[in-house]
């Protein structure tokens, strides 16, 4: 087997592979399909050479190259074919006249080809060398079907040159390398096949003439295969570019070498390597700047690049260190972007997100009209953006195997003019989706603008991320802002070390300063006496107040307020700033004030219905003795009698005074820290004796630590005594008293249960009441002075019972009361 057998062999099976893969990618698509028949024509075009090269007679040898002439006639007109599959022809081909000439032409070279003037003589190689290449000397029909077969194929040339210059986007760049494939493969061929045999009067390199068609295919085939593919342009400027760096490097070195050898000549050994060392060190130096200012010069100086992508990042990054609003930031980068690289139109649609409820759309154009306001929002592209993350480009889709998918997102770029799609992430969440036309110049997007615009995305999202970020953040100032202007109560905020830098609107009422002039000044210099001294000893104390009651001096009127001081501390442990917050609650003292005027002259409605009816008792008891007393004077167990009773009844109207005394006008607390477990414990000691008749046990379950309150000792002794005398009175003979203390947060709790009678349902409101009881002998003032002492304490007191089960006591005072911090505040406070 010689080599040019194996050269056929070789493009025979590569041909087979590329009509295999260019039908495979896409067998729907026309172009993949008539593609594929043209490929097939050349594949049977390199089995008709290769039994050329392998006939053993004239004969056979003469059939073949008639084949492989009649074979090749159809090759311009599947060219004419592909050629229109790819500019969308929509007429049936059979209906064009050009077509149909075509197809006579082509069928008359066809014929042609086995004309048997075709060879003039024909002699087999006597000695056979590399190649097994009869001679053949050509007769007139093959110079016919020379000038037909160029024809035709210049004609289709003519018509792919004719729409390149209207076509855009890919299917311009697969009419390029159609073009570029059949200028080389073409060029191959005729050298082979027709240059060489009339100039040098042999066919030895007929033999390798597939290897063109091979070149042809293999470059078509990329253009049409490929999703991504590089522009023709690219290509050359590349390969221009590297072939002038070469140049550049080869001539550099050699006359570095040789300058340096001339001039160390007499200095360095003949064998010395230190001149090379240098030349290439020289290379190393100045190589990177080479390739740049080489790159320059080929792409805009002889290829006239439209757009230089660092020039088009440098100008963004202007863009980017402006401020403003969102929409136009992005407005002034997508016109920066168009007019870099020459595109009609952009878009960004952003999704709703952080910040944003609703979709917005921002249209910019590099021309003198408008965007154009035709569009939709591409929700099946932004469904794809979010899951697959990369780049979606109209005329890549269109050459892939289209599913449901693919035609939606295809229909919804035509709807907004777009032909690539990339996604604005950020952190793998996609805030919007940016959106590019076509070129001007008309040219497809190619992997190096799919770069740019990749990495312009990645910018932008970066951008807009930090968009939101500080949009988010001035909104919530604004809100925060906005929320302590507008709060019912005043806000005076210091930093560390004094300086005031918060003021609300309500401060300024309170304390009737104004907002600039108390700002970035220290609170001791301009604030009212009473919240100097707040924040003052809150700072010198490091101690946070709450329920502050203190009066203040404003436009000569007193008014009352209520406040609570707070400090602030950082991550590590150092004060930044305090506050305190403080509201007039004049107007609510004299609405307290009122209801309790109105609470007390109702109590002594009912205090007044209780005393007659208290009282009465005994004076009609002293009545009836009195009116007798003339009468039965004389009677001496009579006066004892009456004595006796006069004297019980005036002690028991004493008594009743001496309760509504307590009740009406109660003496003033004296505030001091006590343990209410020590209190209740004492209480307790002073219950058996007054029930020695009763059986009665007493459970105490305490927590373990002390519980110190702020409050009165004697007062809470005596509202405990008055709870568990109550329970003890409902104990029949026999029961339990059970008496639970627990600390929770900074309330204190106190159960105190018995299993006594219990209280009937419709009574358990009126038990607090002024003179309601259900005793023969009670007043009522009882549980309704036990209610007041609590109360005076800050605490709340609840009873639940169920009739003749027992009765449960809950009372919650706070722990560690602050009500009397006021006084010993403005006491201590030494004015620094």
């Amino acid at each position: 087997m010689n080599i040019s057998t194996i050269v056929l062999i070789f493009t025979l099976l590569l041909n087979g592979f590329i009509i295999y893969l260019v039908y495979k990618s896409n067998p729907k698509r026309l172009t993949n399909r008539i593609f594929s028949y043209l490929v097939a024509n050349m594949w049977l075009w390199n089995l008709a050479v290769l039994f050329i090269v392998e006939s053993t007679t004239i004969e056979k040898t003469a059939f073949w190259i008639k084949t492989a002439f009649a074979v090749g006639s159809f090759v311009p007109l599947f060219l004419l074919l592909l050629v229109y599959s790819i500019t969308g022809e929509s007429r049936p081909f059979f209906r064009r006249k050009d077509f149909l000439i075509m197809l006579v032409l082509s069928i008359f070279c066809f014929s042609i080809s086995f004309s048997p003037n075709l060879f003039i003589s024909l002699k087999q190689p006597t000695v056979i060398t590399v190649q097994n290449i009869p001679e053949a000397t050509y007769g007139w029909p093959f110079y016919a079907f020379f000038i037909l077969f160029f024809t035709l194929g210049f004609y289709a040339l003519g018509i792919l040159f004719k729409n390149l210059k209207s076509k855009k986007g890919l299917p311009r760049a697969e009419l390029q390398y159609i073009l570029l494939g059949c200028f080389l493969g073409l060029l191959f061929v005729c050298i082979t096949n027709f240059l060489f045999p009339v100039f040098f009067k042999t066919s030895i390199l007929v033999q390798f003439a597939t290897v063109g068609g091979l070149i042809m295919n293999g470059i078509i085939s990329y253009g049409i295969t490929r999703y991504k593919i590089m522009d023709v342009s690219v290509l050359m400027r590349r390969i221009l570019s590297y072939s002038f760096l070469i140049l550049f490097v080869f001539v550099i070195y050699n006359l570095t070498l040789f300058s340096l050898r001339w001039f160390l000549l007499l200095r360095l050994p003949e064998a010395s390597i230190l001149p090379d060392v240098l030349a290439l060190l020289l290379i190393v130096f100045i190589f990177d700047t080479a390739r740049r200012k080489i790159s320059n010069f080929v792409n805009f100086k002889i290829f006239n690049l439209e757009y230089s992508p660092e020039d088009t990042l440098k100008g963004l990054e202007k863009v980017f260190y402006t401020v403003g609003d969102i929409k136009t930031f992005l407005e002034r980068c997508l016109k920066v972007v168009l007019e870099g690289t020459g595109i009609k139109e952009g878009r960004i649609f952003f999704t709703p997100g952080e910040g944003y409820k609703s979709h917005f759309v921002i249209s910019v154009s590099s021309q003198e009209r408008r965007a154009s306001d035709n569009y939709i929002y591409p929700e099946t592209i932004e469904k794809v953006l979010r899951l697959r993350k990369i780049p979606l480009v109209k005329g890549e889709l269109e050459r892939r195997i289209p599913d449901e998918m693919t035609v939606t997102i295809i229909e919804e770029m035509r709807k907004i003019n777009a032909e690539i799609a990339l996604p604005l992430l950020s952190d793998d969440k996609l805030l919007g989706v940016l959106c590019f036309g076509e070129k001007i110049s008309g040219k497809f997007f190619s992997p190096e603008d799919e770069e740019v615009f990749s990495r312009l995305s990645y910018y932008l999202s970066l951008k807009v991320q930090n968009f939101l970020f500080y949009e988010q953040l001035e909104r919530e100032r604004i809100y925060q802002e906005t929320l302590l202007e507008n709060l019912p109560i005043g806000v005076i905020g210091t930093d560390a070390d004094g300086y005031i830098n918060i003021v609300n609107r309500e401060a300024e009422r309170i304390t009737g300063l104004n907002k600039d002039d108390i700002e970035r000044k220290h609170f001791s210099e301009i604030m009212p006496e009473e919240i100097k001294k707040i924040l003052a000893y809150s700072i010198q104390n490091k101690k946070d107040m709450r329920y502050l009651q203190f009066k203040m001096k404003k436009e000569g009127k007193e008014i009352s307020l209520s406040a609570n001081a707070s400090l602030f501390y950082s991550k590590d442990g150092n004060l930044i700033g305090a506050q305190v917050i403080f509201s007039d609650v004049t107007h609510l003292e004299e609405l307290e004030e009122g209801i309790k005027r109105a609470e007390r002259l109702a109590s002594l409605g009912v205090m007044a219905t209780g005393i007659a009816h208290e009282i009465k008792n005994p004076l009609v008891s002293i009545k009836t003795f009195a009116q007798l007393l003339q009468e039965k004077y004389n009677d001496k167990d009579f006066r004892e009698q009456f004595s006796s009773l006069a004297i019980k009844e005036v002690d028991r109207i004493n008594a009743l005074v001496e309760e509504i005394l307590m009740f009406a006008k109660p003496r003033n607390i004296v505030w001091e820290d006590v343990d209410i477990k020590e209190i209740i414990k004492a209480t307790l000691i002073l219950l058996p004796p007054q029930f020695p008749d009763k059986k009665i046990e007493i459970r105490e379950d305490f927590f373990e630590g002390p519980i110190i309150i702020r409050g009165d000792a004697d007062k809470l002794k005596q509202a405990f005594l008055n709870i568990c005398i109550n329970s003890a009175q409902a104990i029949n003979t026999e029961g339990v008293i059970e008496i639970k203390v627990k600390k929770e947060d900074d309330i204190a709790r106190i159960e105190i249960r018995d299993n006594g009678c219990g209280i009937k349902k419709e009574i358990l409101d009126k038990i607090f009441e002024p003179f309601f009881t259900t005793k023969a002998q009670g007043t009522g003032l009882g549980l309704s002075i036990v209610a007041r002492i609590i109360d005076e304490h800050k605490g709340n007191i609840k009873v639940a019972s169920d009739e003749g089960i027992g009765t449960t006591v809950f009372i919650e005072l706070p722990v560690n009361q602050k009500e009397h911090e006021t006084d010993e505040l403005f006491s201590s406070y030494n004015g620094k």
